[in-house]
């Protein structure tokens, strides 16, 4: 159903079903991606379209993937830079399309983080340069991790409503600080309505 359930209505059972088809999705693509371009541009090429939609499924889906094959760490880690740095971005288009005026004021702060990002992402790729590894591709979809990570969204839905259900105004920051941990575009879109 696509309606809000649960304690204090934090939960809508259809997102949670769009993030584990998101999460199994993304790991799918992956593992297309890496069958027709080898392991570096194909993981990089997920991250990338990856990015666009959830950072922080292309942070678990490549490091569930980096656990099952540990060769693949380097290029897993530039590939999760890459799903970081489209992130900022995404969160500026999101503030800019809410409210431009804000976007004025983390202006600093965002391009800061994009630098720092792009920064983190020339030097994991720079350190990376090498031949793509050599990797035995398996289990495409990933679905038993995809479950595990929707129900801790789930979990910091349920205790990210409580704080702003009980502590007001002063919940805010602690409700954005365990948001973030799952979802920034939630965090980003709710906080830039309030202003």
């Amino acid at each position: 159903p696509n309606r809000d359930v649960g304690p204090l209505g934090a939960i809508n059972p259809r997102n949670l079903g769009l993030l584990v088809v998101t999460i199994s999705g993304l790991s799918f693509l992956g593992y297309v991606a890496m069958r027709l371009w080898g392991a570096k541009r194909g993981l990089l090429l997920g991250a990338a379209l990856g990015g666009l939609v959830s950072s922080t499924a292309v942070t678990l889906s490549f490091a569930n993937r980096t656990k099952a094959d540990p060769r693949l760490a380097p290029v897993a880690a530039g590939a999760i830079s890459v799903a970081w740095t489209i992130m900022l971005g995404r969160v500026a288009v999101l503030v800019a399309l809410i409210d431009a005026e804000l976007l004025a004021l983390l202006a600093f702060p965002l391009v800061a983080m994009i630098a720092a990002a792009l920064v983190g992402l020339a030097l994991t790729f720079h350190r990376n340069a090498g031949e793509d590894p050599k990797t035995e591709l398996t289990n495409p979809f990933e679905l038993g991790s995809a479950i595990k990570v929707t129900l801790m969204f789930a979990l910091v839905l349920l205790v990210t409503r409580g704080a702003t259900h009980y502590l007001g105004d002063r919940g805010l920051y602690l409700a954005a600080a365990l948001g973030g941990t799952t979802d920034v575009d939630a965090v980003t879109v709710s906080t830039a309505k309030l202003h």
